[in-house]
């Protein structure tokens, strides 16, 4: 079993979980298919949030992210046209649900290329990668600037 600071967040604590397991497989093709099937388990979100106003520009497929916060924590739902974007962002929603606009904040995105994401994917998904994380902090500043 291992030990579990409780001083840090949940946030940071799943970050590191993803990339130790990302560094664990070592073969890029096993990798993107760890995350094909994390995509596959992901449930697909409400056609309401299939609109314009929750796609993330900048995706060569179609990438949706909602965000809902609830008890001062913040939450994302996600889904995409296509299996490998639907598969990171399946992954990157896991990290960051559930925790504050600080811990959000804080945790940031370093962990994204410490897990070795942006090396599996095309140079267009990369893009779309960066987008997807820059909208999920940006919901986080907002919702530190403004808590419901």
């Amino acid at each position: 079993m291992r030990y579990v600071d409780r001083s840090m967040s949940d946030v940071l604590a799943r970050s590191r979980a993803l990339v130790e397991t990302m560094t664990l497989i070592d073969d890029p093709t096993e990798r993107l298919t760890w995350l094909l099937a994390k995509g596959r388990r992901a449930p697909a979100i409400a056609p309401a949030y299939r609109t314009d106003a929750f796609r993330i520009e900048g995706c060569i497929s179609e990438l949706w992210l909602a965000p809902e916060q609830r008890d001062g924590r913040l939450w994302f739902r996600t889904d995409a046209a296509a299996a490998i974007p639907k598969g990171v962002a399946a992954a990157l929603a896991e990290v960051y649900s559930g925790g504050t606009p600080e811990e959000i904040l804080a945790v940031g995105d370093g962990f994204i290329r410490d897990a070795g994401l942006p090396q599996v994917l095309s140079n267009n998904r990369s893009n779309g990668l960066a987008h997807f994380v820059k909208r999920i902090l940006a919901h986080a500043e907002a919702a530190r600037l403004s808590p419901t």
